[in-house]
């Protein structure tokens, strides 16, 4: 019952758009010469005999049930427009009389004009004539009428011409609507792509709000199509996906000299210009929102990366470490300080290019060394730090230190001269410390230990920054 109750008022509320709205007058016609027909057979104010007013009835209750099935749908199936031109021509013979046939006739060719294409139009003037003949002829055959045509009946046919061109310019107005209300959807899909793309902050988002944009822009008007967007260069999107595709239209996601990739549309029949032209600006949009995402993530990452290196600087290494100490992880993180011995002598006698080599290749040794989850950073000059964010049962520090020790002391070939340089490397893990600088601090004291021992050591800080020099 509530069912019912929603789908009727749905029925009943007036639609939003010029071209539904108009259907929905010429439903509204139809439906009340349907209505009033009915009041007048059931009243037997017509005079009707039972048979003939029961097919009467039959006939009205189809049509109704067919036209407002086709409202809701926006569609009438070419499939059913033979029986539905049997039903009207069978409940016009047996209304027999045209002042209520010929009415019925013009509202339902009025309606029907609205729907469909060009050759649609053309089978219902066809079927309208069809049914105007045929109600005729059925009428003298089973003796509801004499053989002589009625005078309005004779009207209606030698107005076919006049019928055929208000018929056809329903169908334009409702087909000029469409296509307005068509271009005002794709220009409104587009501006809210443009929104969402450029507030776009992830490749996923940009691929979502393209395919939810193409999908509008495409509509249902091509029948089944396949949508894909592909944002990364490489071979062309597979032409897969819809039974019984012969076409395919690809629009190129490219920003100057650079491709991220394509949009494709698998479908049975070419698309329009009309709709290429979208998809392409859909394109050029989605290209401008990646190439401006690539900046904003080389600007991000200028921020919080050395330039030299690529390894973390001091402000990304400050915010990791912080967020360690109150993780709350079983095992505490810690702080490795490295500082490089013998680095300047190198700078001194190869040059700056030489030590940026040298600097290159440790950062690279200690990336190798890290786990995923750890950060290796560069804090200035030549002193390195390493977060590890989880030191005891996963992983000793003082071993993974000794380790890294090992690995920077291996020769560094530049310019075809093999280079070494050593570390001092001190070590602290959170016992109770209270915050980021703390921590740096013991590794940094840890560090200096090592230095004044000897260098070439690892020294890891004790409790209340004691250290132990190895």
């Amino acid at each position: 019952m509530t069912g019912a109750v929603a789908g009727l008022r749905a029925l009943v509320a007036l639609p939003a758009g010029l071209r539904s709205r108009i259907r929905y007058a010429g439903l509204a016609l139809c439906l009340v010469c349907l209505t009033l027909v009915a009041v007048l057979v059931l009243l037997g104010l017509a005079g009707y005999p039972p048979p003939q007013r029961g097919g009467i009835l039959a006939g009205l209750g189809f049509l109704a049930w067919w036209w407002v099935g086709g409202y809701q749908r926006k569609r009438f199936p070419t499939a059913g427009f033979p029986l539905e031109i049997v039903v009207l021509t069978m409940t016009c013979t047996f209304l027999g009389a045209s002042a209520l046939a010929n009415p019925l006739l013009v509202g339902s060719l009025l309606f029907r004009s609205l729907y469909g294409r060009l050759r649609d139009l053309g089978l219902l003037l066809a079927g309208w004539i069809t049914a105007t003949l045929g109600s005729l002829v059925l009428s003298v055959r089973l003796g509801f009428e004499d053989a002589v045509v009625t005078d309005a009946a004779q009207t209606v046919l030698t107005s076919a011409v006049t019928i055929t061109i208000l018929a056809s310019l329903m169908f334009w107005v409702s087909y000029a609507a469409g296509r307005y209300e068509l271009l005002v959807r794709r220009e409104s899909a587009l501006n809210t792509a443009a929104v969402r793309l450029a507030t776009a902050t992830h490749r996923d988002e940009i691929r979502s709000a393209c395919l939810e944009t193409l999908a509008e822009l495409v509509g249902d008007e091509q029948g089944p199509v396949g949508l894909d967007i592909r944002l990364r260069p490489g071979p062309r999107v597979p032409e897969t996906g819809v039974a019984g595709r012969r076409h395919t239209f690809h629009a190129t996601i490219a920003s100057r000299d650079t491709a991220y990739g394509e949009i494709a549309v698998l479908s049975r029949r070419p698309l329009a210009g009309e709709i290429r032209q979208p998809i392409e600006s859909l394109a050029a949009t989605c290209a401008m929102a990646l190439r401006a995402l690539g900046l904003a993530d080389d600007l991000r990452h200028r921020a919080f990366h050395d330039a030299l290196t690529g390894l973390a600087n001091r402000d990304l290494f400050l915010q990791r470490a912080g967020a360690a100490l109150t993780a709350g992880r079983p095992d505490p993180p810690a702080i490795v300080m490295i500082d490089l011995d013998g680095f300047k002598p190198i700078n001194d006698r190869y040059g700056h290019a030489a030590g940026d080599q040298v600097l290159r290749a440790v950062a690279q040794r200690m990336n190798g060394e890290v786990r995923a989850g750890d950060v290796a950073a560069r804090l200035g000059g030549d002193e390195f730090a390493i977060l590890l964010e989880d030191a005891g049962t996963a992983l000793d520090p003082a071993r993974f230190a000794s380790r890294l020790l090992q690995v920077i002391a291996e020769p560094i070939v530049v310019g075809g001269v093999p280079l070494t340089v050593g570390a001092s490397i001190g070590v602290a893990v959170r016992h109770g410390h209270r915050d980021v600088d703390h921590l740096m601090n013991d590794a940094d004291a840890a560090m200096y230990s090592a230095k004044r021992a000897g260098k070439n050591r690892v020294s890891v800080a004790l409790t209340g920054r004691r250290v132990a020099a190895g």
